[in-house]
């Protein structure tokens, strides 16, 4: 399957599947992507895409994946929510730089 950080919906499946005993194998779109130039592919459809991803997988033989242990997902779920607070903050920072006396009384 697709693994990309933008969308994280792909863990969602991976842990589903991994738990119920299936492999599974992660792979960044990117290397799909550069595997499908290489073979000159220009098709874009579902259907092409899982055999150009079948046939990725024949020739790279990805590792398999395997989720994290809780602590580390507890551990990045602290992070990222660190650093939306922190750019949250700095948003209201430059706010408050550019407000009136009455806006920033309730920033």
């Amino acid at each position: 399957m697709y693994g990309s950080n933008r969308y994280l919906h792909w863990k969602n499946l991976a842990k589903y599947l991994y738990d119920y005993g299936y492999k599974v194998r992660v792979v960044n779109p990117a290397r799909i992507k550069g595997f499908a130039m290489s073979k000159l592919s220009r098709t874009k459809t579902d259907k092409a895409d899982s055999v150009l991803i079948a046939d990725f997988c024949k020739a790279m033989k990805p590792e398999a994946w395997y989720p994290q242990p809780h602590y580390i997902q507890e551990l990045q779920q602290l992070v990222n929510r660190l650093n939306i607070l922190i750019k949250h903050k700095t948003q209201e920072t430059n706010r408050l730089e550019g407000a009136s006396k009455a806006i920033a009384n309730n920033i």
